[in-house]
């Protein structure tokens, strides 16, 4: 396996495959983390070629300056993106949290791309672009940052099948970290039988 780290991207590149996951992080929700770690590598193994977006710098950005930097993700995966021949793909994955769902979801709606989407913790802005039963979203009903019967309503309406994590936050995690592994294991149940 080779890595290729180009202009705001990281690809992992392995045999030649008609397959690609973008994997969009969340502020401070690196790729590394469990939920984007996880589900990159089911991809992976299912065949897809892992392109991973890498967002400008930012200092800790709050809610109401969200959107300005939202715009920055979106160019950073724009350039991620540039150069792959998105039409000779069979199946185009986007991989994403927080922040990164604004960034997918507005990507595939301006550069009308048939994208299918999971959705880690959304907020409230990636319904703007979401298209109508584009995927599948998880979020804890514990959220600091979203109003969680709002983004369940935003689903329903979107027709996108959500997943609630009771007491979860923004990373659904609950503070109970034998609670917390549980919950992972299902989540990427889920996100295999999607993805599959």
């Amino acid at each position: 396996m080779v890595t290729d780290i180009r202009r705001g991207s990281e690809k992992i590149m392995s045999e030649k495959k008609n397959k690609l996951a973008v994997v969009f992080p969340g502020m401070g929700y690196h790729p590394d983390k469990p939920l984007l770690y996880y589900s990159a590598k089911l991809a992976s193994a299912a065949g897809y070629e892992i392109v991973k977006v890498i967002y400008p710098p930012c200092e800790a950005v709050d809610k109401e300056h969200m959107l300005p930097y939202v715009e920055e993700c979106i160019r950073a995966a724009e350039h991620a993106i540039d150069g792959i021949d998105l039409f000779g793909q069979e199946d185009i994955l986007f991989l994403s949290k927080s922040i990164g769902t604004v960034a997918a979801t507005a990507l595939a709606q301006s550069r009308k791309i048939a994208a299918r989407q999971v959705l880690f913790t959304p907020l409230a802005e990636t319904f703007i672009h979401a298209g109508q039963g584009c995927g599948i979203a998880f979020s804890g009903t514990k959220d600091q940052w979203v109003d969680h019967a709002k983004v369940r309503e935003l689903c329903a309406r979107k027709d996108i099948p959500m997943t609630a994590i009771v007491n979860g936050n923004h990373s659904l995690e609950t503070g109970d970290a034998l609670r917390d592994i549980e919950t992972l294991q299902k989540v990427m149940q889920e996100v295999s039988a999607y993805i599959c």
